[in-house]
This record gives structure tokens, C-alpha cells and sequence, in this order.
């Protein structure tokens, strides 16, 4: 996984840094968060912590490693996208759907919880 491999998969920015799509022998693709440790530094804990947990409705995590100075978090790819873009971009999403989001939410954050 190479910087100039990175920059041609660019996908967005979030809260915590640039993300990009990649390819990773024997894993497929998966989704390279660039994290800004310096304006987050508790993040670094929560992110390692969250390596070794597995959920289902949560987006597995693969790894915590540094790439061209850069710590990065490897997690596997979503290839539906995000949520909170779909449900921003809809402007009348059945309600249903928003409840149903809702709990598992709320699932993931009772998991997180009790994980860390």
C-alpha cells in the first residue's frame, strides 16, 4: 500500500482524518482511515481496544499501523456506503428505516460500552 496508490483511492474526510479505499492481498478491500493523533489523542486507545473486537454491526477493524508517518486505521471496507450520507441525502426516508438505524445505534454504542 503505497501513498500514491492511496491518493488515487480517495474517498472522503471525517471527524478524524482522510479516508481511502484499498486493496490488501488476502483480505480484499478495505478502507484506510488517515487519523490526526494530534488534535485526537485519546483516539489511539480506543482505536487499538477496538482491534480485537468483532460485532456485527459494527465494520470490523484490522489493524492500527503507520504509513508514510501516519498512524492509520485499517478497517474492512464498506462497500454500501455510509449511513449518515444515505440518510442525509434522502429527503423522505420511510420511518421505519430510521427506527430501525436507530437500534442498532444504540446496539453498537451498548457494545462499544461494554467493550472498552
Amino acid at each position: 500500500m503505497s501513498r500514491e496508490s492511496l491518493d488515487k483511492s480517495y474517498l472522503g474526510e471525517g471527524e478524524f482524518g482522510q479516508v481511502f479505499r484499498a486493496e490488501i492481498r488476502k483480505i480484499g478491500a478495505v478502507a484506510v482511515r488517515k487519523i490526526n493523533l494530534e488534535q485526537h489523542p485519546d483516539l489511539f486507545s480506543s482505536m487499538a481496544a477496538l482491534i480485537d473486537y468483532n460485532h456485527t454491526n459494527l465494520i470490523k477493524p484490522i489493524a492500527l499501523l503507520k504509513i508514510d508517518q501516519k498512524w492509520c486505521f485499517i478497517t474492512e471496507y464498506a462497500s454500501n456506503g455510509n449511513v449518515r450520507k444515505k440518510l442525509e441525502n434522502k429527503v423522505s426516508t420511510d420511518q421505519s428505516v430510521k427506527v430501525n438505524i436507530s437500534f442498532y445505534c444504540t446496539d453498537n454504542i451498548l457494545a462499544l460500552h461494554n467493550c472498552i
